[in-house]
């Protein structure tokens, strides 16, 4: 179980675990039965996005 930054944390884990070439690694993910996230930006967060338009209009020049 994860929440938030954890949740992106245990999947980053489990991705790399299961493209791993040591077998210990592998384990990791081949164990796995179950992850619940709780909370957990998969694709980002929308208020960090906000930044992209706002910040251009406070350039120095």
């Amino acid at each position: 179980m994860g929440h938030s930054l954890g949740g992106l944390l245990i999947k980053s884990i489990l991705r790399k675990s299961r493209e791993a070439s040591d077998q210990g690694l592998r384990a990791i993910s081949d164990a796995t039965r179950l992850v619940v996230f709780i909370a957990t930006p998969h694709c980002g967060a929308s208020l960090a996005s906000i930044g992209k338009f706002v910040l251009p209009h406070f350039r120095q020049n």
